[in-house]
Formats: C-alpha cells, sequence, structure tokens
C-alpha cells in the first residue's frame, strides 16, 4: 500500500473498508459504462490514484463518535463517495482537466458524451447504494431522509457550480460573493457527509445539524486550501498545475488579488483582460500573487474557518479516540500539502 502521512496511516481500517466496499459494489456491475465508473474510481490501481476516502472516512468517524459501530454505516459512506465522484466527473468535463489523481479524466479518455452518461449513471446509482442500508438495520424513514440530504446537497452543488463558471466571466468578484459560491459548491456536501454520519451514529436532529454546520466550516476551509494548492501545491495534487488561472477561475488568491488597489493588483486585473493566458502569462501570475501575500491570506482564512469547525465539535462531542482521530482529521484537511 502507498505510504500515507500519519493521520492518513491511522485511518487505514476505514479507508480499506470503504474502498472493499466499493470493489465489491462495482464487480457486480458488468458493462463499458461501469468500466469508465471504475477507471474514475481507479478501481484495482494503486492506492495513490484512487483518492483519499476523506468524505466516506468523515461520515463514518461520525457515526463512531456518536456511539454507534460504524460498520453499519458503509453503505451510507459509500454512497456519498459515489455521489462527489459523479460531481467531479461532470467537473473534470467543465474545467477541461486533463488528469485526476495522476490518471487521465474520463472526458479526456472516452470524450464528452459518454463521460456526462457516466456520470450521471453514478449519480444514480449513489441512491440504490444508499438502499442497502436497509440490510444493516436502518429503518426507511433514516434512509429516506439521507436520500433527501443528498438530493438537496445535489441542487445546490449545482448553484455552486453555476455561479463558479459564471464568475469565470466576470472581472472582479467580491470576497463573500467566493465565499457563498465555495459554501454551496463544496462545503455543502461537507455538511451533508458530516450529518448523515450523525443520522446514522443516532444523533438527533438538533445535533446532526450542528454536525452539518460544523462541517460547512470545515468544508469552507478545505476549498480554500485547495484554491491555494492548485497554484502552490506542485505537481503532487496529481491535477495540471495552476489550471484555476489557466480557465480564469476566480478562486480565494485570484479574488484577492484582483481587489487589491495597487499596482500589483492593476498589473493582475490587466493579465485577467487578456483573452487567454499563456504559461509565462500564468507564471507572473502566480509572482504578482505571492509578492501580494495571498497565499498567506489564504492560510489566514481557512485557519479561522477550521477554528470554527474545530471548536464547535469540541462543545458537542465526548471525549473519545474516535473524537481525536476526527479532529486530527480536520486538521489534515485544511494543513495538507496535497
Amino acid at each position: 500500500m502507498t505510504e500515507k502521512p500519519d493521520i492518513l496511516t491511522t485511518l487505514n481500517v476505514y479507508y480499506d473498508k470503504v474502498e472493499n466496499y466499493l470493489e465489491t459494489t462495482f464487480a457486480d456491475q458488468d458493462g463499458p459504462l461501469y468500466n469508465m465508473m471504475r477507471h474514475h474510481l481507479a478501481i484495482g490501481l494503486d492506492t495513490k490514484y484512487q483518492g483519499k476516502k476523506l468524505r466516506p472516512i468523515l461520515t463514518l468517524l461520525c457515526t463512531e463518535v456518536i456511539g454507534t459501530n460504524w460498520h453499519n454505516a458503509l453503505a451510507g459512506a459509500a454512497a456519498i463517495e459515489i455521489l462527489h465522484n459523479f460531481s467531479l466527473i461532470h467537473d473534470d468535463i467543465q474545467d477541461e482537466s486533463p488528469t485526476r489523481r495522476g490518471i487521465p479524466t474520463l472526458w479526456h479518455k472516452h470524450g464528452v458524451a459518454q463521460s456526462i452518461n457516466a456520470g450521471d449513471g453514478m449519480h444514480a446509482f449513489s441512491r440504490l447504494v444508499l438502499l442497502r442500508l436497509e440490510d444493516a438495520g436502518y429503518s426507511a424513514e433514516m434512509i429516506l431522509a439521507c436520500g433527501q440530504l443528498m438530493d438537496e446537497t445535489c441542487l445546490v452543488l449545482c448553484e455552486g457550480q453555476y455561479a463558479d463558471i459564471d464568475f469565470q466571466e466576470k472581472s472582479v468578484v467580491p470576497i463573500d460573493n467566493y465565499l457563498d459560491m465555495i459554501e454551496k459548491k463544496t462545503a455543502k456536501l461537507f455538511g451533508t457527509t458530516l450529518e448523515i454520519g450523525a443520522l446514522l451514529g443516532g444523533a438527533k436532529t438538533d445535533i446532526a445539524k450542528r454536525y452539518r454546520n460544523i462541517g460547512k466550516n470545515l468544508g469552507i476551509a478545505f476549498q480554500i486550501r485547495d484554491d491555494a494548492l492548485d497554484l502552490w501545491g506542485g505537481e503532487v495534487t496529481g491535477k495540471q498545475h495552476a489550471i484555476d488561472i489557466q480557465n480564469k477561475k476566480k478562486t480565494l488568491p485570484i479574488v484577492y488579488g484582483l481587489s487589491q488597489e495597487n499596482p500589483n493588483g492593476m498589473r493582475l486585473r490587466s493579465y485577467y483582460e487578456q483573452p487567454n493566458l499563456s504559461q509565462e502569462d500564468i507564471s507572473q501570475v502566480i509572482i504578482v500573487l505571492e509578492e501580494l501575500g495571498a497565499l498567506e491570506y489564504c492560510n489566514e482564512i481557512a485557519d479561522e474557518y477550521l477554528e470554527l469547525a474545530i471548536n464547535e465539535l469540541d462543545q458537542i462531542a465526548e471525549p473519545s479516540k474516535a473524537l481525536d482521530r476526527l479532529r486530527s482529521l480536520f486538521k489534515y484537511l485544511v494543513l495538507r500539502e496535497y
């Protein structure tokens, strides 16, 4: 197995169970459509291509923190991972990303039309996998509640993705608008991930909603860190370097830089007024952002949201080894280098 940082190594037992569940689930599906899904999930490949399974692990840890055997929630965790990956397939198409986690994206390998088809199929499949919670003894009412949360999340995610694409055509985007966009595009799913984990653990509705808020703040911090890693994370992320600049995405470093009323801010806006940016332009944009302190600004904002998430988590969760692992995972998500 590929080496992982300490916290991820600690969480290998959850990771392996989710991966085994996905392998078994997709092994029952025959045909080229499911081969595409398996490719996107890198099933059967080295773990470095498979992704970190962060969202399903968060679900399982929340279930355990509340006090229920996390193995019972595996179908729910797997459903969330499949749902998340449906969105990634479409995201790769919209961003024209050639690789993800070091392997070719579906649209790059199979074309846009069939990749949309595979993404839609994965969305439907996530709901079918969720229904398997019945085998673990969960009630129809509980499964329906989780399904409703997943559907509501998908709709909000689409709102966020719409705003993300729309912002590419705008010269300047206010920071508050950016935060609203990532709350919908990224943080909403984090909130649902933790809320479903809490519900499957037996938490009452009011406590589960607090886990939703914790996940929202964590997701905002996570996305801000992801924005920074696109520019300063190097090739280790498995993505094309600085693709956000190439696509004129309004990520937080860019939003912050474009808002600056000084010579560097004006210089940055001049680059973004060009129809296209060359590789030299992209390099210069990163230099300007560094001179403006954009990375430090992003780290500061991400740390603030991480602190909000951890403080609320500590208010409502009883001390346990599972809580320690969950808290450590929170910190890893925001302080990671890839």
